[in-house]
């Protein structure tokens, strides 16, 4: 961090840190490296963090499940660009491709299926469970 001046007023620079890796997940990658998340439960910045990881000259490695042939994948589907990747890793082991950390898959997460309310168990009374409810108090309507 240091000062400088722009226009007569002092301002603060934060100098760029260079981003060396990314290690991200997806569930399709093709020949080109272009990656879909059909199967993941949020997308986020995932595309934010190939670019900046790209750009800073860093390498992007993507784990998926499978491989799919060049040309076969939905443009509306990809979610980071090929060009953006530099190295796919298939795993196709479930066991190496939970969905979150304690769960191997739910298609409720991935937006497949709407589970009723009904079935799904209360969380129990902890920490976690106050943090929500304190959080979701804070919610206003629409």
């Amino acid at each position: 961090m240091e000062l400088m001046t722009i226009h007569g007023e002092e301002c603060l620079f934060y100098p760029a840190r260079p981003v060396d890796v990314a290690l991200l997940r997806g569930t399709t990658a093709d020949a080109d490296g272009n990656i879909t998340m059909e199967k993941e439960a949020l997308f986020l910045e995932s595309l934010a963090i190939a670019g900046a990881v790209h750009n800073s000259g860093g390498l992007v490695i993507v784990q998926v499940e499978r491989l799919a042939q060049r040309g076969t994948l939905p443009a509306k589907a990809v979610k980071i660009p090929g060009v953006l990747v530099n190295c796919v890793v298939v795993a196709e082991d479930p066991e190496h491709n939970w969905q979150t950390l304690s769960t191997p898959y739910d298609a409720a997460f991935a937006g497949e299926v709407r589970v009723p309310m009904q079935s799904i168990a209360p969380m129990p009374l902890g920490v976690r469970k106050v943090i929500a409810r304190r959080a979701a108090f804070e919610l206003r309507p629409n």
